[in-house]
């Protein structure tokens, strides 16, 4: 139950996604180094975080 109520207590708010495509890795990898998101080349299906 108390999770249900903590999920009521997120607003809701609209988010802008800009994805970029690379031909290569450029950016360094490995513990510490940014986040980067996976968007499937398949239209409308939902990119995932890692």
């Amino acid at each position: 139950r108390w999770k249900i109520l903590s999920m009521y207590k997120f607003d809701m708010a609209i988010y802008m996604k800009i994805f970029l495509k690379f031909p290569h890795t450029f950016w360094p990898s490995g513990p510490g180094t940014a986040v980067f998101s996976y968007a499937s080349e398949r239209r409308g299906y939902y990119n995932y975080w890692e």
